[in-house]
């Protein structure tokens, strides 16, 4: 997650140093919204999970 947010700003700053109207700085923002919307899903797939009780919480596992 942190990592997308990280990837999500510098997406952006790219967008800002090379401008929305060039091809690169374009390409910066269209994975900048696509970073975003993937991490949004991640998250909710994350709380839906542990919700749902797919989160042990002692973190003990048997994978030994």
């Amino acid at each position: 997650m942190q990592m997308n947010d990280a990837l999500v700003a510098a997406s952006r700053r790219g967008v800002e140093i090379l401008g929305s109207g060039t091809p690169a700085g374009a390409r910066f923002e269209s994975s900048a919204e696509l970073l975003l919307l993937v991490s949004e899903s991640l998250r909710q797939v994350m709380e839906r999970w542990r919700q749902t009780g797919g989160i042990p919480s002692g973190g003990d596992s048997d994978d030994g």
